[in-house]
Order: C-alpha cells, then sequence, then structure tokens
C-alpha cells in the first residue's frame, strides 16, 4: 500500500497549499511548515491542491496584476500632465523627458499585452528617414488612440527632433 501524501495529512495543509499557489519557493515553504521540498513537489505534481484553492491562486495573481496594470496607467497620466506643465511653462526640455517617459510607459504597457516584445530583432532600413515611417509606428499609434493628447504630443516631438 501506497504511503499517504505528507502534505495531505500534514496539520497546516491548508496553509500549505496556499502557500504553494502564492508562488513562494518550495525552499522557504518547506522550511517554515518543516517538510521537505521533494514533499511539496509531489504534492503538486499528483494535484493534490484542492480546484477551489488553485483556483483563488490564479484569481489573486490576476488581481495583483490588474494592480500593476493600475499604477502603470497612473504613472502614464502623469507623465501625460509633465508634458502639459512644461509645455505650458515653454519648457521644452522637462516636456520632451515626459514624451519620452510617457513612451517608456506605453512600451512597457505593449510588452504587456503582449504587442511589443523585447528582444526581438528589427531590422532597420537605411533609407528610413523618420521614425513615422518605421513599421513600428502605426503599433504605437494604435496604442496611443486612448491618449490623444500624448498621441499628438509625442508625434509632434519625434517630427521636431526629425526621427
Amino acid at each position: 500500500m501506497a504511503m499517504p501524501c505528507s502534505i495531505c495529512t500534514h496539520p497546516q495543509r491548508d496553509a500549505i497549499n496556499q502557500a504553494l499557489v502564492s508562488g513562494r519557493p518550495n525552499r522557504r515553504i518547506a522550511s517554515e511548515y518543516n517538510t521537505s521540498e521533494a514533499s511539496l513537489r509531489r504534492h503538486k505534481k499528483n494535484s493534490h491542491i484542492p480546484a477551489q484553492v488553485t483556483q483563488a491562486g490564479i484569481v489573486q495573481q490576476h488581481l495583483e496584476a490588474d494592480r500593476l496594470l493600475a499604477v502603470m496607467e497612473k504613472l502614464l497620466g502623469e507623465a501625460i500632465s509633465a508634458v502639459h506643465n512644461a509645455r505650458e511653462k515653454g519648457d521644452e526640455r522637462t516636456r520632451i523627458q515626459a514624451v519620452r517617459a510617457a513612451a517608456d510607459i506605453n512600451r512597457t504597457l505593449l510588452e504587456i499585452a503582449g504587442e511589443f516584445q523585447t528582444g526581438n530583432k528589427v531590422q532597420v532600413n537605411v533609407g528610413i528617414q523618420s521614425i513615422t515611417n518605421a513599421p513600428e509606428w502605426p503599433v504605437l499609434m494604435r496604442v496611443l488612440t486612448n491618449h490623444p493628447e500624448i498621441r499628438g504630443e509625442l508625434s509632434t516631438a519625434l517630427l521636431e527632433a526629425k526621427l
């Protein structure tokens, strides 16, 4: 007869299951609950974690992702405000820095959305004299449709910089 799973019979089984679905390292969980990493791996591998706990972990991960996305969107809003403030003050240098910050935030949002991936090789044609002719430009402009003010600022700044 096979030995019962030591995690399933552990007095703190529910807490261990929660820790496993939270993504915490097995080494830390094993140490905290006085069990072995091998037992934790077998418990997960043999699908001993109740489906409700697994689903709750997935929901928690989605909530965390939504929270991080909200932070990124707030940062984008702040960058857009900085663009407007710098323009009103006539501070071209700060305006361009704010536009760059907004572009960086949008790049990160694109990466999150899977529409732009770092590490991809982009072949740049020497004949391209403006970034607006680059194949990535329509993607960037499409993402910026939700932010018309930064879209216009970015377009103007890049054209002025002759990029």
